[in-house]
């Protein structure tokens, strides 16, 4: 078992907020569009095993929530949530397409 921090209790509330407010038709309005970009991005990136077990094979969190926290991936899979500018930069400098990333996210 792993030992609760203060940290870890913050990512935790971050992504458990952030995922309930997206299950909301209000969502627009309380998740901005780079952090539900990001979400999108990191569903995709992150470990089949970790999709298919409902939660993080490396730290234990659970599917998807632990997505939208602002930590990194313990095992790379993906940095930690960017601010609005930052992203842009990462989307410019990695040629990310959204639109193909929304489509791999509806296909899992």
């Amino acid at each position: 078992m792993q030992k609760i921090t203060r940290k870890k209790v913050k990512a935790f509330l971050e992504g458990t907020w952030r995922k309930g407010c997206m299950n909301h038709w209000y969502s627009k309005w309380l998740v901005r569009r780079h952090i539900k970009e990001q979400y999108l991005y990191r569903f995709v990136k992150a470990k089949p095993e970790c999709h298919q077990k409902g939660h993080c094979i490396s730290c234990g969190c659970k599917m998807p929530a632990v997505l939208l926290a602002n930590k990194p991936c313990r095992v790379n899979c993906y940095g930690p949530m960017l601010d609005k500018k930052q992203w842009k930069k990462f989307k410019d400098t990695n040629m990310l397409d959204i639109n193909k990333i929304k489509r791999k996210y509806e296909k899992r």
